[in-house]
């Protein structure tokens, strides 16, 4: 259908200019003919802020999850989370989860089951994905994660194999666990699981 819908989008990685938490629309969507138009606008109410990365197979990649400013829909290699009812910051504590140290590692695990292939996250599993619980979080929290965003949503993370040296990604991981969740010696920890995760190769293998 030549009508374009005007409906910015997020379709495909880019290595070059999709490197921080923050993205913009690189696509825009049009009517597709043979769908109905009420098939289509039902598609169009799951437009989103948050976007799970379909796969973490994608060189160089370097994010699970992206916000952008506006609600639009994931396609291709994004899937949109829309929350019910969000309180102000969850979607952005949500995005530093999923691209911390902590989030990686659940999202491998996830991943990592036999029927499910290495690194798909189809959209009907995108629900049993184990994230951190943001209705658990109190308001000042949320509004310390929003902060946290704000301060990182601009500067370029690395890509997955320099979890350990990547400046980006370790401010992430400390300004997420030892100020926001207060966990009692997280540093450590988290470390570890960075080296770890280092050497995984679903996450190295092409970067």
């Amino acid at each position: 259908d030549p009508t374009s819908m005007g409906e910015p989008a997020v379709w495909h990685h880019s290595e070059k200019k999709m490197t921080t938490l923050k993205a913009a629309a690189n696509a825009k969507l049009r009517r597709k003919r043979g769908k109905s138009r009420a098939e289509q606008d039902k598609m169009l109410e799951q437009a989103s802020r948050l976007h799970i990365a379909r796969e973490l197979g994608h060189a160089p990649q370097r994010l699970a999850a992206i916000h952008t400013e506006e609600p639009m829909l994931g396609v291709s290699s994004w899937i949109s989370l829309k929350m019910k009812n969000p309180r102000d910051g969850a979607e952005e504590v949500l995005c530093l989860w999923l691209n911390s140290t902590l989030g990686l590692l659940l999202r491998i695990i996830h991943a990592n089951r036999p029927y499910l292939g290495r690194s798909r996250l189809p959209h009907e599993l995108a629900r049993t994905l184990r994230v951190i619980d943001v209705n658990r979080l109190t308001d000042p929290q949320l509004q310390m994660g929003k902060q946290i965003f704000a301060d990182l949503a601009d500067s370029p993370l690395a890509g997955f194999a320099k979890l350990t040296s990547d400046p980006v990604r370790c401010e992430l991981d400390q300004r997420l666990t030892a100020d926001l969740l207060a966990l009692p010696d997280a540093a450590t920890t988290v470390e570890q699981l960075a080296k770890m995760l280092a050497r995984e190769p679903l996450l190295t293998t092409r970067h």
